[in-house]
């Protein structure tokens, strides 16, 4: 017989309840669960999307019990920039006083602070100083942080307020045969009795959605490709668009690219846009063979030369018809400008790494004669195809845009910097046809990638609070990956003013 409730016997207060509710039990809590996953579960699991999901949330794990291992860690994030700094940051621009959430104030300083020059060797010492007090204030937390995989952890600036976020469970629908096949029958691929069969999900990226899978017809099999915008889609830049800057390097022919075979724009027809291309040889995992004699070297010769080909292509291909090609300038300040306002469009916390960033960026657009042409924005050996030895297809075309063919070189100098030093790869580019070597531009192109990648770290958490459930690497770049792109920018603007004597 079950006892009433009034009849069961309470227990006796225990002294352990206290600590059972405290930070450090929830602390060993989380750390257990995260030690047996990485230990026990992971090394069980055999599907290679489940073994990405598990290092995602270990990954996760790392950094909630990381803020409860150091309190210190989230402190600026609740009270924002210290009164010194912000007093300081106000006498060197002539602003009023600044509030520590006043986001859009404290990104005004900071632009007016990056943007004129100094009008005295004190200002320029000064403002030197502040720059890098604010860069050491931002890293503070970096010292007792043991990053996962090189990756440094955690958020210390800035509030999420929650009441502008609004939240809605949304995922993206999984592919089925069934779909795929009633697809590529109403774009008319391969035959009105083609079917879709074989469906494999290929890990990677953050903001769109890849699988692998075949196409049976009459006139044998074919292996395609499926790129999906992810539901919901952080940054609001869809597959579709980069869909005729690819059919366009595919039709001149020059460069290796997989052949485009179809875009779909109407989300209707399997959950979220989509663009088909034709599976190409080949793999990104050129960690078993780059470090065989001359592979290396080889490699980055691949990559030069690919650089080269696509550089020397026709700019007047990826223009609308009647459009006459602008001066270099022109296209390189317009992409800052875009991106500046998706940053602060996408933004739930302030962020003065950013801000300080961008503004530096705005007042140093490069005054080159070069011609502009199509750039990759995102090329590296993590975007290469390669079987064997070739190069099968140049992947991900979601950054390119008409700019500097500068920007892509110095882009990879950190892969290339893993089998061959970046002035071997410079001599390389230029044997191959690729435009000579400014320095002059090295700053501003250095400093890009960490502004366009942290831009999108912010839009990512965004859609991670707004969307509970969404995808779990939504928050690893949220969380984690973020902090490394605001420590590199504000370590650069650091690095130029000790050089310079202040940031110009």
């Amino acid at each position: 017989m079950i006892a009433a409730a009034q009849d069961v016997p309470m227990a006796p207060a225990s002294g352990l309840s206290p600590l059972f509710e405290s930070a450090a039990t929830r602390q060993a809590i989380l750390v257990a669960v995260r030690n047996a996953l990485a230990s026990l579960v992971i090394p069980k699991l055999t599907e290679e999307q489940d073994v990405v999901t598990g290092h995602l949330l270990v990954r996760l794990l790392d950094y909630v019990e990381e803020q409860h291992r150091d309190a210190q860690l989230s402190l600026a994030g609740r009270n924002g920039l210290p009164s010194d700094l912000l007093d300081e940051l106000a006498s060197l621009t002539g602003v009023g006083a600044l509030q520590a959430q006043d986001l859009a104030g404290i990104a005004d300083a900071l632009a007016r602070l990056t943007a004129t020059p100094g009008t005295s060797d004190e200002r320029v010492d000064r403002r030197a100083a502040f720059l890098n007090r604010l860069s050491s204030h931002e890293n503070a937390a970096l010292a007792t942080l043991d990053a996962h995989e090189g990756v440094a952890g955690t958020y210390t600036k800035g509030v999420v307020d929650l009441q502008d976020v609004r939240t809605e469970a949304i995922s993206t629908p999984p592919l089925t045969e069934e779909g795929l096949t009633a697809a590529i029958r109403r774009a008319g691929l391969f035959g009105p009795d083609a079917s879709a069969h074989s469906i494999v999900e290929i890990p990677g990226g953050f903001n769109k959605i890849t699988a692998a899978f075949k196409i049976r017809h009459d006139g044998g099999e074919d292996a395609v490709i499926i790129r999906r915008d992810s539901v919901p889609n952080p940054t609001g830049f869809t597959c579709v668009d980069e869909f005729p800057t690819l059919r366009a390097v595919w039709e001149e022919g020059s460069l290796p690219v997989a052949e485009p075979l179809m875009a779909q724009g109407d989300a209707s027809v399997l959950g979220s846009p989509f663009i088909l291309v034709r599976r190409m040889a080949g793999s990104t995992d050129i960690s078993h063979w780059k470090d065989k004699p001359g592979a290396g070297e080889a490699l980055a010769r691949t990559l030069a030369q690919a650089l080269a080909k696509l550089h020397a292509i026709d700019v007047r291909r990826f223009l609308p018809e009647g459009e006459a090609v602008r001066p270099l300038e022109e296209y390189v300040a317009a992409e800052v400008h875009r991106w500046r306002s998706k940053s602060l469009g996408w933004r739930i916390r302030p962020n003065p790494a950013l801000d300080a960033g961008f503004a530096w960026a705005a007042a140093n657009v490069p005054h080159v004669a070069r011609a502009p042409v199509l750039v990759h924005g995102d090329v590296g050996f993590h975007n290469m195809l390669m079987d064997g030895g070739t190069l099968t297809a140049l992947l991900d075309w979601e950054f390119s845009h008409i700019g500097d063919p500068l920007e892509d070189i110095i882009y990879c100098k950190p892969f290339v910097s893993e089998v061959c030093s970046f002035e071997e790869f410079l001599v390389m580019y230029a044997e191959a046809g690729g435009v000579a070597y400014d320095p002059s531009v090295a700053d501003f192109y250095e400093l890009w990638p960490s502004l366009r990648n942290g831009s999108g770290c912010d839009a990512l958490m965004r859609t991670f609070l707004e969307h509970p459930g969404s995808d779990l690497k939504f928050a690893v770049a949220g969380t984690q990956h973020a902090r490394r792109y605001e420590n590199a920018v504000l370590a650069h603007l650091g690095q130029i003013a000790d050089r310079e004597g202040g940031v110009r």
